[in-house]
């Protein structure tokens, strides 16, 4: 119904939208149903030409492409050849979509202006919300926006859709604009659909400030830090480290030769930034692997480093590892599953992390190469006990781990080089949401002034 009202609208945007009923409900026939449709714009205030209508009485019902809610036969004017000119601006659109990849400023992707009207918006943002602009020709919206309710239709979304994947390498179908509408859920969307790895990725738009690497989680890639990288802009520039066993059939199964290789890629960056004091974060096991990077360095001479520890755990201790193996591996697995699909993941992205899911078990027991000696680790510990999970021998470790006071991060650091910050109203699997304080305390670790928060 938008293409047909499209059409017919002049002078201020239509304000009064009214939907066709089911092909079941027509009691009147279908031509006095598009008849009393037409009327209703024009109680509303709406201009329409009857006589031209009258003349060109010639309408036809198309069955546009289903998607997964209700397919619904909807009316298009035969003489504005409205579907015709779509399909045309579809192909004409298409020749240049293949060069999106590495040549994204053809497209007007390096603007001097921003059209989304928020604060802090990250690279990928402005990214997506240029192609929102592009496609719907708004303005000034928020990243929260639907892209139906600024007056995207199922037509446009194909658009959209393969705008994105030409551009960002991912595989998102009809399904994720559906339920991932706006510009910050589609960030986040995409990153869950790549078909092509990407071992670092810029996670805010700056371009001031030290880099500072989010190395991801043992369950899930490093789109979990997009809001903390968000309120760090102006400090940090924010680079995710991406898993490599979660987008890679063949894994990395030591924890030496995994941080290694995420090593290697950061060096990249900070060779090309010309910094050399290196800033690591990690929630959970991204901790983990940025001690053993942290290890790496120091071996190599590299004195300036400051790791930032989300609540990780150091299995060093017999007793710990005894917990942790009793854990019923398949049982979590399948909670987990039973979760993300209730959060509406992608299918492929849940098989992705169940998988993961046994290889980190097989990572988390590796211990840390060395002591570290000039590592300094501001250090966040989660002081409720995690209930996620219901697995065997989940809740007795998350137990144990809630007593520890380092984590047994101190059997590789110095405890005069470790300064602990308490999340009094976290557990493990919530830490993230603590965004405020942790960014507070991060900024003020670097000697910074006041975070955006």
């Amino acid at each position: 119904m938008t293409t047909f009202i499209t059409e017919h609208r002049s002078g201020d945007p239509l304000k009064a939208v009214h939907t066709m009923a089911s092909y079941s409900e027509y009691s009147t026939g279908k031509v006095n149903s598009i008849s009393g449709i037409i009327g209703n714009f024009w109680a509303h205030g709406i201009t329409i030409d009857f006589n031209s209508y009258a003349k060109y009485h010639c309408t036809r019902s198309v069955l546009l492409p289903p998607y997964q809610f209700d397919q619904k036969r909807l009316w298009v004017d035969r003489v504005t050849n409205v579907l015709d000119k779509i399909v045309s601006n579809c192909n004409r659109e298409s020749t240049t979509d293949h060069n999106m990849v590495n040549n994204s400023s053809e497209l007007g992707l390096v603007s001097k202006h921003t059209i989304l009207e928020d604060n802090n918006l990250t690279q990928m943002d402005e990214e997506i919300g240029l192609f929102f602009h592009q496609i719907l020709g708004v303005e000034c919206f928020s990243k929260h926006d639907s892209f139906f309710d600024l007056g995207g239709n199922s037509i446009l979304a194909t658009q959209l859709i393969t705008k994105l994947n030409n551009y960002y390498q991912c595989n998102l179908n009809m399904t994720d604009i559906f339920l991932n509408k706006s510009v910050n859920q589609l960030g986040k969307r995409i990153f869950q659909a790549k078909n092509n790895y990407q071992p670092i990725i810029k996670l805010n738009s700056t371009t001031i400030g030290k880099n500072q690497f989010m190395i991801h989680p043992g369950t899930g890639g490093c789109e979990v830090y997009i809001e903390l990288a968000d309120k760090l802009s102006g400090h940090f520039c924010c680079y995710g480290v991406d898993s490599y066993n979660l987008y890679n059939k063949d894994k990395i199964l030591s924890l030496n030769a995994l941080a290694e290789y995420y090593l290697a890629k950061i060096d990249e960056i900070m060779i090309e930034t010309k910094q050399t004091e290196y800033h690591l974060l990690g929630w959970s096991f991204g901790g983990h692997i940025a001690l053993e990077i942290a290890s790496i360095l120091e071996k190599r001479g590299v004195h300036e480093i400051k790791v930032y520890l989300l609540d990780t755990m150091i299995l060093c201790d017999d007793y710990s590892l005894s917990l942790v193996n009793n854990i019923d591996i398949d049982q979590m697995v399948n909670e987990y599953q039973s979760n993300a699909h209730l959060n509406g993941y992608d299918q492929s992205y849940i098989q992705k992390v169940s998988s993961n899911l046994r290889v980190e078990s097989q990572l988390v027991v590796q211990k840390v190469s060395s002591f570290l000696e000039y590592t300094k680790a501001l250090f966040f510990k989660a002081m409720l006990v995690d209930t996620r999970f219901k697995a065997s021998g989940f809740d007795v470790a998350s137990r144990h781990i809630a007593t520890l006071e380092y984590n047994n991060i101190d059997n590789f650091i110095s405890n005069s080089c470790i300064k602990k910050i308490l999340l009094p109203d976290a557990h493990h699997g919530v830490v993230l949401s603590q965004t405020d304080l942790l960014v507070s305390e991060v900024v003020k670790e670097v000697g910074g002034g006041n975070a955006v928060l």
